[in-house]
This record gives C-alpha cells, structure tokens and sequence, in this order.
C-alpha cells in the first residue's frame, strides 16, 4: 500500500518472486483495459515473470465498484491458497483494500492472517519523482526517453532494432526476443501507429504479444485515442488522472485556425493539472 509512484508494483513483484506468490491488483484505474501509460501499470520486464489479475481486465467505459473487487478478490485468493501460492494486494487505491478488509461480509479478518506494507517516501522527494515521472509519461513516444531514464525501464545499454520488408515476421521475432530478454516493444511502423484498421495495417494480435508491452505512442497521443469532445469523465477508465485534463488541449488540438503557440501553451497548462492533480491525490 502506499502512494502513486512509490514504487508498490514492483515491491509486490520482488516479494512475489521470493515468497511464490501471485498478485491481485487493486488500482481502481489500472483494472480497465487501455491507456497503459496514463494508468502507470507495471511493465512485461517489472513483473518478472509473476501472474497478475485485474490488471487491464475490465472494459474501459464500464463501472467496476469496491464491491466488485472484494468479490472477485477473495475468490482469486481462495484459489491462490488451494495452489499454495502467497495472495499479494497491491494498489494505491486504499478504499478498496479498507472494503475487503473492513466491511464484515467479507469476512477477511476471521479468516485470513495478514501483513501490510505501507511505502513512504518524504513529500518532496515524491513530488519530485511525480513531476519527472509525469514528463517521462508525455514523452514516452521519444525513444531516447526509455533509454536513458533512471527509472530503468529498458536496459539502458541494449536497444535492438529490427527491419525488414512487409510480412518478414518482425512482430513474431521481436516479440521473441522480448519475451527472452525481458524486453518492451516500440512501433517504428509508420501505419501502424495509427487506430483501426487492424487487418489492413497487419498488426500483431493480442495473443501473439505473449503479454509483452508494445508502445506506440506517449500520454498525450494514448488519450488522443479514446477522446471525445464533450464526453463525461465520471465513468470508467476516463476519470483517470491525465484523461479529463487534456480535454482542453485535445479540443484546441483539432482547431485548424489555432495557432501552433497557443496549442503548445495549453498543452503545458494541461501537464501541469496533471502534475498538480497527482500531487494532490498522493497527499490524499
């Protein structure tokens, strides 16, 4: 427990590697399908070869509750004990882990012996690693931005590049080799990077990824795929910290006659309310 950006997902994955465990996810965002930069989830490489449940599972525009989760939550840990694995929570969502543990018909305190980790980290070092992490997320279609970050999300020494004609089976191989080395996945595909499609453009399905993360594009393009002006933003996936904040510059954006200055302050407006809004809700 903890924070947004302290670091849980990939404590959870060390301990579940030590302790053969497997890890539930309880980030009220991070459930839903899509926007996997905006919603921070943990790499292909971050988890360490640990299963992961409720991590991108749930349909974007549908409500999933505290409820919901404490429901399916304790029938995965039921099953995670009769395989004699160690059941690891893991989220910033501190309300749905106080409705499992609290609430009494869930019957959590009766019937399992539990630990709890908090992280904390002081407010300024947090606020900090916020505002990087936040540019890293906008940038995140710069390829030199995985590479040399400290974050260390690709090694930072080995960059494989992979070409070849149409239908040679880069996707397949790069895929492989991923899967081999730990690795993550940038699109230099000039069609691909584009939405739909799917057939024409011959993109690799979702099954032939074997769970290694493909990028296509940064926090600002990534939201730029499921916007719709005027759309609410108390539903879903799109009350996530980052969607309803680039309302504006989306909007503006799609303005022909706007001026490329004025597109590019609002766009600094924007990652700064993401900035400030994140901050607020690790004080939270």
């Amino acid at each position: 427990m903890g924070a947004t950006g302290m670091g849980k997902s990939r404590l959870s994955a060390d301990i579940a590697t030590y302790f053969q465990g497997e890890i539930t996810n309880s980030d009220k965002m991070q459930v839903y399908k899509g926007l996997e930069i905006v919603t921070n989830k943990i790499t292909h490489a971050e988890k360490q070869g640990v299963r992961h449940y409720f991590l991108g599972e749930i349909e974007p525009n549908s409500e999933f509750t505290a409820e919901d989760l404490c429901l399916e939550s304790i029938l995965y840990i039921e099953f995670f004990l009769k395989t004699q694995c160690v059941p690891i929570i893991v989220g910033g969502s501190i309300s749905y882990i106080e409705k499992l543990v609290e609430k009494p018909m869930f019957m959590f305190k009766y019937k399992y012996d539990s630990c709890f980790i908090w992280i904390d980290v002081e407010q300024s070092v947090l606020n900090r690693r916020v505002d990087t992490r936040v540019d890293e997320m906008v940038n995140a279609a710069k390829t030199n931005t995985f590479i040399n970050n400290n974050n260390n999300k690709f090694n930072k020494k080995k960059v494989e590049f992979i070409r070849g004609a149409t239908g040679m089976g880069k996707s397949f191989l790069s895929t492989d080799i991923a899967t081999h080395f730990r690795g993550e996945i940038i699109y230099s595909d000039k069609m691909k990077v584009y939405k739909g499609l799917e057939i024409v453009t011959n993109k690799i399905t979702h099954a032939k990824k074997q769970g290694v993360r493909h990028y296509l594009l940064g926090l600002v393009d990534e939201v730029q795929q499921i916007f719709i002006l005027d759309a609410y933003y108390t539903k879903g996936i799109r009350r996530c910290i980052g969607v309803p904040e680039m309302a504006r510059y989306l909007t503006e954006e799609k303005n022909i006659d706007g001026d490329d200055e004025s597109k590019k302050m609002i766009l600094q407006a924007s990652i700064s309310i993401i900035k400030c809004n994140t901050r607020i809700l690790i004080c939270n």
